[in-house]
């Protein structure tokens, strides 16, 4: 990354033709550009229109410009933005125009690095910049704005203002003993640590929604042979995406495609059907299905309700039972023999045909309901949703355990409950991004495009 003196260019908007482009500079030489471009001292924040010359005459465009000045900017530096048309051949000629005024081209990420850098956000609502860019689905969406508006930094914030608190008062209590008893000040401090791990511990409960973030609901169709899992399949996706036939145990592995549905992006998996399987391969088949039923967050159970409903292994209702979803009792435009009643679950029974449209689409609105109801994504709360966030958080969650069990020897040495508390708070600094190497830094924002 290059000193803060230099200023830096690119095209903020995606390369290919269209109707606007729009270029950002970030930085000292801002605003001489502007006045040797445009013959204009600019004020703040006002819009003008002014014709594009190059260094050598050429004019390049008509454009809409606006210049911000330090620090009431993105970055916290002199911006300009220049609003020209989509056209590659002028947007690459504006880039060497400015280039050749000194500037040079930005890397990745590099506008968002040097808004924290500056102290204009921190570090989770910067990560936060990239999930708005790359989420797939309104509720991820949702919590990616929560993050950059800065619940969870602040949420974060105040845990590492309470846990310095009580490295305070410990060793205070050490430092002037007729003051504070050890003693009552460790009591105080098991209470307040105690308090903060639950906290700790909430935070890194949703680390969950990473995934349900990035890579949408994890949606698994579960159920036994010749339910009608892969008609479910083909029905939701509106095409022939899995094979179907009347002999049961032909699904032999999953299937996994990406629907939105409503407001969710699912992951819907169409697996094996669970049975006691008559060969190596079926076995092969249901060891997988069982595996993705064990990290599903959604779950359609389906069984075909013109047979008596099988039962399944003792083990398979027993993962069932820890997970949310629905009960599909296929095939009702045949005899009906079935109603799902003594299917030891509490969730919705629904009768539907997978092959009828109008039942698919139905479907769809059940789904949307139960996810909604059964908050599958929370995303009115503070959420972990990436795995530097999570690893900062364990290793948190570590130290103040550690000094939580410390306190409660009978003679407890303050200089080891210092040390785990100093590590718990260093975590969270990183967390913050109070105490980040330059090398998490390059991590983290590698993955944002150029030009944010």
């Amino acid at each position: 990354m290059a000193d803060a003196e230099s200023t830096f260019v690119a095209l903020s908007t995606p390369w290919g033709i269209s109707g606007v482009a729009v270029v950002r500079c970030s930085g000292p030489l801002c605003l001489p550009c502007c006045e040797s471009i445009f013959s204009l001292a600019p004020e703040p924040r006002r819009t003008y229109t002014r014709v594009y010359a190059a260094l050598d005459g050429c004019v390049l465009d008509r454009v809409v410009l606006v210049y911000y000045q330090a620090p009431k900017s993105y970055t916290g530096q002199d911006m300009l933005e220049i609003s020209c048309h989509g056209n590659p051949l002028i947007i690459q000629k504006i880039l060497e125009d400015l280039c050749c005024r000194g500037c040079r081209l930005a890397e990745p990420g590099e506008f968002t690095r040097v808004s924290f850098l500056n102290g204009k956000i921190d570090l989770v609502q910067a990560e936060a910049v990239a999930d708005v860019i790359h989420c797939q689905s309104e509720a991820a969406l949702r919590i990616a704005h929560n993050q950059l508006a800065g619940f969870l930094g602040r949420e974060v914030d105040d845990i590492f203002g309470s846990l310095v608190q009580v490295l305070a008062h410990l060793e205070a209590a050490l430092d002037f003993p007729e003051e504070t008893p050890f003693s009552l000040a460790g009591c105080h401090a098991q209470a307040n640590l105690d308090a903060l791990l639950g906290r700790l511990f909430s935070l890194e409960s949703t680390g969950r929604y990473r995934s349900v973030s990035e890579m949408g609901v994890r949606t698994v169709i579960v159920g036994p042979p010749n339910a009608g899992k892969s008609s479910l399949l083909n029905g939701l996706l509106g095409q022939e995406r899995a094979l179907v036939s009347p002999i049961p145990g032909t699904t032999r592995d999953f299937l996994e495609e990406s629907i939105t549905v409503g407001n969710w992006n699912l992951r819907i998996v169409d697996t094996a059907g669970l049975r006691s399987a008559a060969d190596g391969l079926e076995q092969q088949g249901m060891r997988r299905s069982r595996e993705k039923l064990e990290a599903a967050d959604f779950v359609l159970l389906v069984f075909d309700c013109s047979q008596a409903l099988p039962n399944l292994d003792h083990s398979d209702w027993e993962v069932l039972g820890e997970k949310k979803g629905l009960i599909l009792l296929n095939k009702r435009d045949l005899s009906v023999l079935a109603d799902g009643a003594d299917v030891p679950l509490p969730w919705k029974r629904v009768p539907i045909s997978a092959i009828n449209p109008k039942d698919t689409a139905e479907l769809r609105n059940y789904i949307c309901q139960e996810l909604e109801t059964n908050r599958i994504v929370r995303d009115d709360l503070p959420c972990v949703v990436n795995l530097r966030q999570g690893e900062c958080l364990r290793g948190a969650i570590n130290g103040v355990k550690m000094a939580r069990q410390l306190l409660l020897q009978k003679e407890p040495a303050l200089e080891l409950v210092s040390a785990e508390l100093n590590l718990a708070l260093k975590f969270l600094g990183e967390f913050l991004g109070r105490d980040t190497t330059e090398d998490i830094l390059d991590q983290i924002f590698d993955r944002f495009c150029i030009g944010k």
